[in-house]
């Protein structure tokens, strides 16, 4: 785990692959897609793969490394010893402006993250939501305080996708992937926890 950040009161990790992603990008691109929409949070026709690449031998190296970052998170953040398993991890493709992810939960997990093979500038960022819907108080402070927003008192956070890197968050946490705003394809591998 190389940082773990606090955003309404909530931990979220961050680390990075020290591995070349080229050969999961082409492994994905392989994989069997279906860009059937409304069966999950994607908007304009993107395409996804299974949810089932945590047991594809493509992606195991990646599994352990994600497992082993997962835990480490939840020790740190939340004091679980136990180690924490995949339990479903699929690919997705946006590459033009139309694709994007509208705010979503996981509500039958208990942890979630996205790593990004491709993220090009552009291809969309990644907006985790205050899950404490404090939108009203926070409006009504700024007008009588003044207050400045930081990243507790914030209604969102973006976070700018880099490639190899891993975003983990508790799966509660309302979150979507802004609309790619170029012709260019974003790759990301999402999974849930527990």
């Amino acid at each position: 785990m190389n940082r773990i950040d606090i955003a309404f009161a909530v931990p979220y990790g961050y680390a990075k692959y020290s591995h070349s992603v080229y050969k999961l990008s082409q492994a994905i691109l392989q994989t069997e897609m279906t860009s059937e929409e409304g069966q999950d949070s994607r908007v304009g026709n993107s395409v996804r793969t299974r949810d089932n690449l945590h047991t594809l031998s493509e992606f195991e190296y990646l599994r352990l490394w994600i497992e082993k970052e997962v835990s480490l998170y939840a020790d740190t953040c939340f004091g679980i010893k136990e180690s924490l398993l995949i339990t479903n991890m699929w690919g997705t493709i946006n590459t033009t402006p139309s694709h994007w992810n509208m705010t979503h939960t996981h509500p039958d997990s208990c942890f979630s993250g996205v790593f990004w093979l491709s993220a090009p500038v552009g291809s969309g960022n990644f907006i985790l939501s205050n899950p404490t819907m404090i939108d009203h108080w926070i409006d009504r402070l700024q007008k009588k305080s003044g207050m400045t927003v930081n990243a507790n008192s914030s209604q969102m956070i973006t976070i700018t996708p880099e490639e190899g890197s891993l975003l983990l968050f508790p799966s509660y946490v309302p979150h979507m992937v802004a609309p790619n705003e170029n012709n260019v394809q974003r790759i990301s591998i999402s999974f849930n926890i527990g």
